[in-house]
C-alpha cells in the first residue's frame, strides 16, 4: 500500500542520513588527525631550517682554527661570502676543531631530517586527497547501496576496523555493484562515476581513445566519454565537462577547471589510494556546473 511505501522510504530515508553520519565522522576524523600532522612537520621543518646557519659556523670555526682561543664562549669571525662578522657561540670546554666537528654533525643531522620531513609530508598529503575525495563521495552518495560500497571501501583501506562489521555472507561476485551514472548526448555515452569504487573501474575497463575528465586539483568524479574511436566535437566534450564540474567540490563555484584527456594517459601507479591516478597530455576547458544534472 501507499502507506507502507511511505514508511519504508522514510525507514530507508533515515538509514542513509545515518550511514552518511556514520562514516563522514570517521574520514573527518582522520582528516583532522592528518592536517594535525602537517602542522607539526611544518614546525619542524622551520626547526631544521636551521641547518644552514650550523654549517656556517662549522665552516668559519674550521677557517679560523689557528685564530680562536681556547675556552671562549663566543668569537666574532669575518664571513667572506657576506662580508659582514658573524658571532659564532662555542663550547668552552672543547677546541676549535672540536666545536667545528659538533656544527658539522648537528647540520647533517638536521639535514637529513629535513628530508625524512619531506618524505612523510608527500606521503600524508596523499592520503589527504584520498580521504577528501573519500569524503565529497560519501557527501553525494544517493542510496544506501552506493554508501555500503562506501564502507567496504573504508574496511579495505583499514578506515574502520574489521571486527566492527559484520560479515557478508555473499561473495564478492555476489555483491550486489551500484552503476556508474549514464548520460546520453549528441549520440555518445558518458559515464559518470558516484565513489572511487566505481572510478577506478571507469578507468580499468575504457577503451585508450575514450575520453576521460576531471576537475583540476579538487576531489570530484571521473567522468568517460565512450568514442567508439568517433571524433568527440567540443559540445559533448563542453557537456562531459559540465558533468564532472557538477560532480565535485566545485559544483557550487564558476568557471571550473575541468581537465581531459585520452584513458590511455591515465595511470593508476601501484600502492595509489581507490579512486587516485595520474594523468598527462591533457588540455583544460573552464566551464560552470549545471544543477539539471542533480
Amino acid at each position: 500500500s501507499c502507506i507502507n511505501e511511505y514508511f519504508d522510504f522514510v525507514e530507508n530515508k533515515d538509514k542513509l542520513v545515518q550511514k552518511r553520519s556514520q562514516l563522514l565522522s570517521i574520514v573527518n576524523s582522520r582528516i583532522y588527525s592528518l592536517e594535525d600532522i602537517l602542522t607539526q612537520i611544518e614546525k619542524e621543518r622551520e626547526e631544521c631550517l636551521e641547518s644552514d646557519r650550523y654549517r656556517k659556523y662549522g665552516e668559519l670555526i674550521k677557517a679560523y682554527s689557528y685564530q680562536i682561543p681556547h675556552g671562549v664562549h663566543s668569537v666574532e669571525l669575518f664571513d667572506w661570502e657576506t662580508n659582514q662578522n658573524v658571532a659564532v657561540p662555542l663550547e668552552p670546554h672543547l677546541s676549535p676543531i672540536e666545536n667545528s666537528v659538533k656544527y658539522f654533525k648537528l647540520y647533517n643531522k638536521l639535514k637529513k631530517k629535513l628530508e625524512g620531513l619531506s618524505k612523510r609530508e608527500i606521503v600524508i598529503k596523499r592520503e589527504l586527497e584520498y580521504l577528501k575525495q573519500l569524503q565529497d563521495t560519501i557527501e553525494n552518495a544517493e542510496t544506501l547501496e552506493e554508501l555500503e560500497e562506501i564502507e567496504e571501501e573504508m574496511l579495505e583501506n583499514d578506515l574502520i576496523k574489521k571486527t566492527h562489521k559484520k560479515k557478508s555472507n555473499k561473495s564478492k561476485s555476489e555483491q550486489a555493484r551500484s552503476e556508474p551514472r549514464k548520460y546520453m548526448y549528441n549520440g555518445f555515452t558518458i559515464l559518470v562515476g558516484r565513489n572511487n569504487k566505481q572510478n577506478d573501474e571507469l578507468v580499468r575497463k575504457s577503451s585508450e581513445h575514450d575520453i576521460w575528465l576531471h576537475v583540476q586539483g579538487m576531489p570530484g568524479a571521473h567522468v568517460v566519454i565512450k568514442t567508439n574511436g568517433q571524433p568527440v566535437d567540443e559540445d559533448v566534450l563542453l557537456y562531459a565537462a559540465k558533468l564532472a564540474a557538477q560532480f565535485s567540490k566545485g559544483k557550487y563555484s564558476t568557471k571550473v577547471p575541468v581537465d581531459y584527456t585520452y584513458i590511455k594517459y591515465v595511470k593508476k601507479p601501484k600502492g595509489f589510494k581507490p579512486g587516485l591516478v595520474l594523468y598527462s597530455n591533457f588540455k583544460t576547458l573552464f566551464v560552470t556546473p549545471d544543477e539539471k544534472f542533480q
